[in-house]
């Protein structure tokens, strides 16, 4: 006997919309660090690389909002081509047992 997937659209977008809200907080992080970033004197920032490290720190944020994007986005995709796909094998479902009466 096959083994049934069920995916819980309704769950799975809910989670999904999280991740604006998600993605708008490492964004007023990211905005924190380049203002800290660019108000420290430079004599401060250079000792021991600390530019260096904020500025790393700064683009590996930025890295994480793009992925925060994709990840959105591909769930987004992902969810919908499920649900299209059940309702359509639903209504296949109803017209094989239509046919059978």
């Amino acid at each position: 006997m096959a083994n049934k997937i069920y995916i819980n659209a309704t769950s799975v977008k809910n989670t999904n919309s999280r991740i604006p809200t998600i993605k708008s907080e490492v964004s007023n992080i990211k905005s924190g660090i380049n203002s800290t970033r660019y108000s420290i004197q430079s004599s401060v920032a250079a000792r021991n690389n600390i530019s260096a490290s904020m500025s790393q720190i700064y683009n590996d944020i930025v890295k994480i909002e793009g992925s925060l994007q994709e990840l959105f986005s591909t769930v987004n995709s992902c969810v919908n081509t499920y649900v299209n796909a059940d309702d359509r094998v639903k209504r296949m479902a109803q017209n094989v047992s239509i046919w059978r009466k």
